[in-house]
């Protein structure tokens, strides 16, 4: 499902991070396990095209998206990727339902508030969120808001899905529900799906492959390959 060999470096006044991991994990669920500030999101951003490795390589489910050696760096759209960031990222001047069928978008232009698509209907069924699709973000609960948010990732049909913590916001049965929901869809559209956690229930929930990172290092790997 993935290998990679990348570093990377961040600079600033007052810190220096570097990055360096290789791996190979042919699972269909990755969890990113480690405390705060030991690379997680940069590994994500780096799979995303959000951020560009120093060199190396990234293949994932079976594309190359980036290869130093070969010059080759797929930018973000062309990766086919969906990212659920942990704050959601939603567009707070739009709706529900507009936020989703976003996904849907080629262009500038902004999906109109009483857009008609089958497949925004789907999902909105699919998250129970008919009842608030014509709400704004502000106006969303924190459940609310996470389902319009992964609504509106997969509804494009993606290769892969990046999680950024998608339960961290979430009192805890509501965090149960979305687990089973999201391993269901997982299951169901057969996509690699990648997710950083650092809560131990995860790790037994999803029974994913699990890759441990500590201050930009790989400090461990379960069912997977160190490279």
């Amino acid at each position: 499902m993935i290998e990679l060999q990348l570093e990377k470096t961040l600079t600033s006044p007052r810190r220096r991070f570097q990055l360096q991991l290789g791996f190979t994990c042919s699972d269909q669920r990755l969890l990113v396990y480690g405390p705060s500030g030991s690379g997680k999101s940069l590994l994500l951003q780096l799979l995303g095209g959000l951020q560009t490795p120093d060199s190396g390589y990234i293949r994932l489910a079976g594309r190359t998206l980036f290869d130093a050696d070969h010059k080759i760096n797929l930018p973000a759209r062309q990766r086919r990727i969906a990212y659920l960031f942990q704050d959601y990222a939603l567009f707070p001047h739009l709706t529900a339902r507009q936020n989703i069928a976003f996904g849907l978008r080629r262009g500038l232009l902004n999906p109109g508030r009483n857009i008609c698509s089958q497949a925004v209907d789907q999902w909105l069924e699919r998250f129970s969120l008919q009842d608030a699709q014509h709400l704004y973000p502000y106006q969303l609960s924190g459940g609310q808001r996470q389902r319009t948010a992964l609504a509106r990732a997969l509804i494009m049909e993606p290769a892969a899905v990046l999680l950024d913590e998608p339960f961290s916001a979430l009192d805890p049965p509501l965090r149960q529900h979305m687990r089973e929901q999201l391993a269901t869809l997982q299951s169901q559209l057969n996509i690699p799906m990648i997710m950083i956690s650092h809560d131990p229930v995860d790790l037994e929930f999803f029974a994913a492959a699990v890759v441990h990172i500590e201050n930009g290092q790989l400090a461990g790997i379960d069912n997977g390959i160190p490279i």
